[in-house]
Formats: C-alpha cells, sequence, structure tokens
C-alpha cells in the first residue's frame, strides 16, 4: 500500500462487529456462569449517573443500585489478525467472556452481600446445621412461586459448603419443617396475588 492510500471502513461494520461481539460475549459468559445465566434481567428507561454509582463512590443516592466494575487486558497477535486465524479470535472472545461472566457474577454476590447486611437480613449459620439455616431462610425471604406452585428458589454456596453437603440429607423432622413452612409461605403468596387483582 502506497502512503498516498488509506484504508477506510464504512461505520456500519464497527457498529455491525461491536453488536456481534456484545452478545457473543454476553450469550457466552451467561452460558459459563450459570447464576450469572439464571439472573433475570429487565430494561429500564432511566437510569442514574454512572459516576453517582462507581463501585468506589461514596454516598450513594441508592445502595440497591450499583456499577460493577470489570476490566480485562486483551492481547491480539498481528500474526493471527493479519492472516485471519479465526480460531485465535474464537479463543479471544471465550476467555473475555469467561473474564466478564466471572466478575460480573462476583460483584453481584458481593452487592447483595452487602444490602443484606446493610439491611439486616443476615442469618449467623456459625456452627449450625446447614438445613435448620436454610428453613430458617425460607421463613424470612420474599419467595414467589410458579404456575405449578413451586418455589422460585435460587440457592448460592460456596465451595467448602458445597463439599461438606456431599451426600447429606435433611432429616424427617427437617423435611417436615420444610414443608410446612413452604405450604404457609404458599398461601401467603396466593393471598397476596388475590389483593393485587381487587379493583
Amino acid at each position: 500500500m502506497s502512503e498516498a492510500e488509506l484504508w477506510a471502513m464504512p461505520h456500519e461494520y464497527g457498529a455491525g462487529a461491536a453488536r456481534w461481539m456484545d452478545n457473543a460475549m454476553d450469550s457466552i459468559s451467561r452460558e459459563l456462569h450459570p447464576i450469572l445465566g439464571a439472573v433475570r434481567r429487565e430494561r429500564v428507561a432511566d437510569l442514574p449517573r454512572p459516576d453517582d454509582h462507581s463501585p468506589d463512590a461514596a454516598g450513594m443516592a441508592s445502595p440497591l443500585y450499583r456499577g460493577i466494575e470489570v476490566q480485562h487486558v486483551v492481547t491480539a497477535d498481528v500474526d493471527d489478525v493479519l492472516m485471519g486465524d479465526v480460531a485465535a479470535f474464537l479463543a479471544l472472545v471465550f476467555n473475555l467472556a469467561d473474564e466478564l461472566g466471572s466478575q460480573t457474577t462476583r460483584g453481584m454476590l458481593e452487592h447483595i452481600s452487602e444490602i443484606c447486611e446493610a439491611s439486616g437480613q443476615v442469618i449467623k449459620a456459625d456452627g449450625r446445621d446447614y438445613f435448620d439455616v436454610m428453613i430458617e431462610a425460607m421463613e424470612t425471604i420474599d419467595m414467589a412461586f410458579d404456575e405449578n406452585g413451586q418455589p422460585s428458589l435460587f440457592v448460592v454456596v460456596g465451595p467448602d459448603t458445597a463439599k461438606s453437603l456431599e451426600g447429606r440429607k435433611p432429616t424427617p423432622e427437617q423435611e417436615e419443617r420444610a414443608r410446612r413452612v413452604l405450604e404457609r409461605r404458599k398461601e401467603e403468596w396466593d393471598a397476596s396475588r388475590r389483593r393485587r387483582e381487587l379493583p
């Protein structure tokens, strides 16, 4: 290419590539990280200014909304780019999506923990049986039920807790307590829905 020549790319190409990357990273990160994939998302028409809710902002307008800082250094081999190495490019996208999902999930769980601590919605589990703690949690948390009457619960535990629970089951007494709690919470859920339907 001579010095007089100029490589140009239509704006639509760049916009299309950016949209593809966004969609690819979103889909892959949600597939790789089940917790992130299970979170329902809603579109909102208006959000506070990001500067007011950055992770290190002091005195947030609302602690319920907070940005999650995600960063990752991407290094591409110029030879791969020049040769059009698709496999190398897809590996880069995969690693980027994995890191995006990992950091977003971690930030989301940290945010939930902070909100629970600030609002006094923490149950101390030290030295207690896991199933007793879960039954106590079911007594207090907001709970919804699907059209089949099944509770919409999503439990996240750390790897150490998950390992300690391998092969363990609740006792018959714990199962009965859990059944009674869910039955009562389902009645409360049904009653709240009937109230909302009143004119």
